[in-house]
């Protein structure tokens, strides 16, 4: 099966999108997954930081309910997995856990009271909705590359056939019709409608196509006038063997009559 240009044409372009599109989203992605997780980044260590406030004066008197009230409305904030809460020997005075999730980042805040740290805080928050948020950013603008892409692509291949694809394709063809036809047959001669390479292209096919109708003439005449001398040879030699027959019978030798 042969692979016509247009049809090679148009893989290469569609490849080229492709791999463009593909580098594009990586980029892009990358660049947005650092701002995001700059901003997840903010979002948690605030969490964090409001609950060690909110948390000081419970952990410095001891007040264990209110703690596990606190721990838990922080957990039930959106992305929230854990809330910890110790005291300044690093013991777990409470905790509660929020909604599940994979892949998370930890933030530590420390519980300060009136200028001492009296314990820490630490709050898991997922990214989970991140890394979703990432890979549909991701197909998105994968399929915004493509569109645009595509519609590039046909672009360039209508001009690009039209002053590539077309023009190969009439030389082809005229070639094709003087192999067909023969030594006698001369191609017709193609229009120039560019000065790029096609053009230079289409003018050398065109300059031999005319010094090959020159030469097809010259020959030509050659052939004619060596077959006009060729008959005039023929029709001087037409006569010669009757003369030889009369020199012939002239020339015989003469006999003794016998008896």
């Amino acid at each position: 099966m042969q692979v016509g240009l247009s049809s090679k044409l148009i893989g290469y372009v569609m490849t080229g999108v492709l791999i463009t599109s593909a580098a594009i989203s990586v980029v892009r992605v990358q660049n947005e997954r650092g701002s995001l997780s700059e901003l997840i980044g903010k979002s948690g260590q605030s969490v964090a930081n409001a609950t060690a406030s909110g948390a000081a004066s419970l952990v410095a008197g001891y007040d264990y309910g209110n703690l596990e009230i606190l721990a838990a409305n922080v957990a039930r904030q959106a992305n929230v997995i854990r809330v910890v809460i110790r005291n300044q020997n690093g013991r777990v005075m409470t905790q509660a856990h929020g909604n599940e999730g994979g892949t998370y980042k930890r933030f530590e805040a420390p519980i300060v009271f009136n200028g001492r740290n009296i314990g820490g805080v630490t709050v898991d928050i997922s990214t989970d909705a991140l890394e979703k948020a990432l890979d549909a950013l991701y197909w998105r603008i994968v399929a915004e590359q493509i569109i645009f892409g595509a519609s590039l692509g046909l672009i360039v291949y209508f001009f690009t056939a039209r002053g590539i694809v077309s023009p190969i394709s009439k030389l082809t063809t005229a070639m094709e019709e003087a192999a067909e036809k023969g030594g006698s047959f001369v191609a017709r001669d193609l229009e120039v409608k560019s000065r790029d390479e096609i053009g230079r292209l289409v003018s050398v096919f065109n300059t031999m196509n005319k010094s090959l109708a020159s030469y097809h003439e010259k020959l030509r005449s050659k052939i004619d006038f060596a077959n006009q001398e060729l008959r005039e040879k023929n029709v001087q030699l037409g006569g010669e063997p009757g003369n030889s027959s009369k020199r012939s019978t002239c020339s015989a030798p003469w006999r003794r009559p016998t008896g």
